[in-house]
């Protein structure tokens, strides 16, 4: 099958990028033929063709409209079976909301940040293109079928856009049981502690994701300010975003050198590896990759419900869920467990085995299953 996926920027260090270049290298596998639609991109897999998608220069809402349209126009340019999108453009096939439902976001936004950040929220260019967007694919015919990675952003889209114009399905995400594995902890934990600087018996948490007011950083640091001096544990923060905010709250808070920015990595894997347990107090995140390879590394998972991936957690079991981000005593009150290695350990194994349902080969086939589906064109 001669298959087009639409991904704005394909660069590898991100969640959604590294799932993205998997993907390629699945469907390749499987024998189809992969162009993908990009304006720019770095480290593409071998032999996967291109098709450059020019765009505007100026403002984002310009660069994100031009997009927009002349990806959907390099589409129907090309000779394909059919058209996959992980970024939202006018005219696909199939639409994966890989990031989610916009509105939702917004509100959540509304919701939990000062009223200065958020009061001009509705009025920005960029929003209400995104807005348009969305209705276009939701309503209006811009999609053939939808595919949600979580049942919370199947209900976010019903909840919004009722009534839809096409299907929504969930699929979710895969992940590599075989590179993220516990094993690491062995082959590359003890290297990458003394690299850091970390001592053996040092309780590390690892923070991994980019966007770090939407993965809920803030409200890790102030968890872990509750926390009494002798019992905080270690933090590595790992991705793309500004880290000087966070550090001067981190010094307001009495953190001091406890925490430690590592910026952008291309592989992830030593970091699982060097962890005592994977946090991610999401304010919004329709499936947080990063959690299901931390899962699949032997990690337990504190997160939120406002995280998909929340869903393949048992509160006490795999890791903990809080409720609300913003509670921040519950989040410092489960941060406190992690320091009972036993019970941390056990939680990390059942982590492990949860995770083994949604391996790569189950994510491709039920992929396959929806092109097949909408074939032909």
């Amino acid at each position: 099958m001669r298959i087009g996926l639409v991904r704005r920027d394909f660069r590898l260090y991100g969640g959604a990028e590294r799932f993205t270049a998997r993907f390629i290298e699945a469907l390749r596998a499987h024998g189809d033929q992969v162009t993908l639609i990009t304006r720019r991109w770095e480290r593409l897999p071998p032999d996967v063709a291109v098709a450059r998608v020019p765009v505007v220069s100026g403002s984002g809402v310009l660069r994100a409209l031009s997009f927009a349209l002349f990806a959907a126009q390099k589409a129907r340019e090309l000779s394909l079976d059919l058209v996959h999108s992980f970024d939202r453009i006018f005219q696909q096939d199939l639409y994966r909301a890989g990031e989610g439902v916009h509105r939702e976001w917004l509100a959540r936004r509304r919701a939990a940040l000062p009223r200065m950040t958020t009061l001009t929220d509705s009025l920005l260019p960029f929003h209400r293109l995104i807005l348009a967007l969305e209705r276009q694919i939701f309503q209006r015919g811009g999609a053939r079928l939808i595919m949600a990675n979580s049942e919370q952003v199947a209900r976010e889209i019903a909840r919004h856009y009722a009534p839809l114009s096409a299907p929504v399905k969930i699929v979710r995400n895969g992940v590599d049981l075989e590179r993220f594995h516990p094993r690491a902890r062995t082959t590359l934990g003890p290297q990458t502690r003394t690299t850091l600087g970390l001592g053996r018996d040092d309780v590390v948490l690892l923070f991994l994701g980019s966007g770090f007011t939407r993965k809920g950083l803030a409200f890790l640091l102030h968890a872990l300010g509750r926390l009494p001096v002798q019992d905080r544990p270690s933090l590595l923060v790992v991705g793309k975003g500004r880290a000087e905010p966070y550090l001067a709250l981190a010094r307001r808070l009495g953190l001091n050198g406890g925490v430690r920015f590592v910026g952008v990595v291309a592989d992830p894997l030593p970091f699982y590896a060097v962890a005592d347990a994977f946090v991610l107090p999401s304010l919004y995140d329709p499936s947080s990759n990063a959690c299901l390879e931390a899962m699949a590394a032997g990690l337990p998972v504190v997160t939120t419900r406002a995280n998909g991936a929340s869903e393949l957690i048992e509160d006490g079991r795999e890791g903990w869920v809080v409720d609300n981000p913003q509670d921040t005593e519950a989040l410092a009150e489960r941060l406190s467990q992690l320091g009972d290695v036993t019970a941390r350990l056990e939680m990390g194994r059942r982590a492990r085995d949860r995770v083994e349902a949604y391996p790569w080969d189950r994510h491709l086939r039920e992929v396959l299953a929806l092109y097949a589906s909408l074939t032909p064109r």
